[in-house]
């Protein structure tokens, strides 16, 4: 679909006025298969397919910083388990999500904004890992190492493992309470794009040096991996790849599509792969495990796939009974608030991709109240981190013309396939990790290009704005690393206490984003000039726009729906719960519940509304 922004302007009285912004949507391209379709079984599996492979890097990368952080980065076999739990959690929660939560088609995967937290706390002294080379008792030798390495997963992984694991699972249970309860229009009150900018933006640098630690085996083979990416998915973008086909009908002929696009960042995998496997066997990369380019190797962790049994079912409190960080808990619930305004925002991109109305409020609450759900079984499971909605299968949605409800609930099944087939998951542990840095590169740089995309609402001649970006910036660069680099300066005389507060002040999304909330809320400026006008705020409480936005989007595509028959575009009927009863849908009672069909976000009342009239 392409959009058109057509601007006039006339001259009356020696003022020059601009009409209004009138869209016109030309080049329409109907969807083959809409929200509430159902594609046959074997097409349904094959979009499913496509659709998983587009994130499985991303799943990977986080495992691995997990495990870098828990000690377990030379345990394959805790990498592989921690893998396939985290995909096992990436099935059960998009199956959820698209049959019981917002009930569109959404991936939910392991979000970035989970990440920072655990590079925070790597450089602390207390998560530091200690030499496996001389962990243990002195009368230990190198015969028994099996021995040793069991010693180091209970008394150094395990406990990491359990304190990421109670912590997230708290702040998952605040995250399910937020939906549950229709708060999502209070948390926005507060946090706008001059809050969500600064705080992500140092996410984005903080994860430099996670990014090089994958890329730096290997540069070449890196950038390689890169470039194909871009090359694909950017240069050659308004292009389509002839695939030959044939059918009984037509016979054969060529057909176009943007296949190229669609598997950008699997084509670019599959090239740096082949790269790597012929530099492996020519013996270009050491053969030495001590030395870091040995990870760049493709056979350096193939062990793994045969030691691995073929079938493992990851299960709550499976690393033993959680435990509580203060320090950690407070940077996930950070990250929490994050993650919500980023689901946020992927929610109505979805709806307008696959060409439905706006979700309601209740639509909405139960998506965040699901994503909750989600980060608390996440906490449960022990995988260190939780999951939200990933925009880049909305994208891939677009370019498919596939929005069907059915394929992502293929995927989720395909992801719970591949989180309990446990060779799946170690043979994905094996890619070389040049082959990811170089993906991340491109993953990572277009989620925070699109992030930065949020300071367009944001009036940037201001010197109030353009001063709390930069302060907040500066201190959230300058106190993590002041923090790092004198471990000893909290020193309250509690250890528990001087852990607490070096986790806080290691946090650049804590530091960055809290100061930036604090002064943008505080500072006197009008709604407009902080770029709330056209913040999630307005599409979540103002019920007025989300109905217009509806009629708008039901008389764009009411030709569309008419050819296509049994499928409609009412709100009812792709963010209804399906099996509720219809008494229960219609009960005055149920029409208070946040989470459920009818009801209706109340409008009015408080202090940011008495601002926004006033202002």
């Amino acid at each position: 679909m392409t959009i058109h922004l057509n601007m006039t302007t006339h001259v009356e009285d020696d003022v020059v006025m601009e009409d209004d912004v009138v869209m016109e949507m030309d080049d329409f391209k109907r969807l083959h298969y809409r929200v509430n379709e159902n594609p046959p079984i074997y097409l349904s599996l094959l979009f499913g397919i496509q659709q998983s492979m587009l994130s499985l890097s991303k799943s990977l990368t986080v495992c691995i910083l997990v495990a870098e952080l828990v000690c377990s980065d030379k345990d394959e076999h805790m990498k592989t388990k921690l893998f396939s739990s985290t995909l096992l959690m990436s099935g059960i929660c998009t199956l959820l999500q698209s049959t019981v939560g917002i009930r569109l088609p959404l991936y939910q995967g392991p979000s970035a904004a989970y990440v920072v937290p655990l590079l925070a706390l790597a450089p602390l002294k207390e998560w530091r890992c200690p030499d496996l080379t001389n962990f243990g008792p002195a009368n230990f030798s190198l015969t028994n190492s099996s021995d040793v390495d069991a010693l180091y997963r209970e008394h150094v992984i395990i406990p990491k493992i359990q304190l990421l694991s109670g912590s997230l699972l708290v702040a998952g249970c605040i995250h399910t309470i937020v939906g549950l309860t229709g708060m999502v229009g209070a948390v926005l009150r507060f946090i706008g794009p001059l809050t969500v900018v600064p705080a992500i933006t140092l996410i984005g640098i903080f994860m430099v040096k996670a990014l090089v630690k994958f890329i730096s085996t290997q540069w070449g083979v890196g950038l390689l991996t890169t470039i194909t990416a871009v090359v694909l998915s950017l240069y050659l973008a308004p292009y389509n790849t002839p695939i030959p086909c044939w059918g009984r009908k037509r016979g054969f002929f060529i057909k176009k599509y943007p296949l190229h696009k669609v598997f950008s960042i699997l084509i670019a995998m599959m090239v740096g792969w082949i790269v790597s496997l012929i530099l492996t066997e020519m013996g270009v990369f050491t053969s030495d495990p001590n030395i870091r380019q040995y990870l760049a190797r493709t056979d350096a962790r193939t062990h793994i796939i045969t030691e691995i049994g073929w079938f493992s079912i990851p299960y709550p409190g499976q690393f033993g009974p959680p435990n509580m960080n203060v320090g950690v808990f407070a940077s996930f619930l950070i990250a929490t608030f994050l993650s919500i305004i980023d689901s946020l925002g992927d929610y109505y991109a979805c709806a307008k991709v696959c060409q439905e109305p706006a979700p309601p409020s209740h639509a909405v609450n139960r998506g965040i109240c699901m994503e909750g759900v989600a980060s608390t079984l996440s906490g449960a499971m022990g995988i260190g981190h939780a999951t939200s909605t990933i925009g880049g299968n909305i994208g891939a949605i677009g370019v498919t013309r596939v929005a069907s409800r059915r394929v992502f609930q293929a995927v989720g099944l395909i992801y719970i396939v591949f989180g309990i087939v446990g060779k799946i998951g170690a043979f994905f542990i094996s890619i070389p990790y040049s082959v990811l840095g170089g993906i991340q590169i491109v993953n990572f740089g277009i989620l925070f290009g699109v992030v930065l995309s949020n300071l367009s609402l944001v009036d940037l001649n201001s010197v109030r704005n353009v001063s709390i970006l930069g302060i907040s910036l500066m201190m959230g660069l300058m106190i993590p690393h002041w923090t790092q680099h004198n471990p000893d300066t909290a020193a309250t005389g509690s250890e528990q206490a001087d852990s607490v507060i070096r986790s806080l002040l290691s946090n650049p999304a804590i530091i960055g984003g809290g100061l930036a909330c604090f002064l943008d809320n505080t500072c006197p400026g009008t709604l407009k000039e902080r770029g709330l006008v056209g913040w999630q705020v307005d599409m979540v409480e103002d019920t007025e726009a989300t109905d217009d936005e509806m009629a708008s989007n039901k008389d764009a595509f009411s030709n569309e729906v008419q050819n296509k028959g049994d499928n409609t575009t009412e709100e009812g009927t792709v963010y209804d719960i399906p099996f509720l009863p219809l008494s229960w849908k219609t009960s005055r009672w149920f029409k208070k519940i946040p989470i459920l069909p009818g009801y209706k976000q109340r409008r009015g009342g408080g202090i940011f509304k008495k601002c926004q009239k006033h202002n």
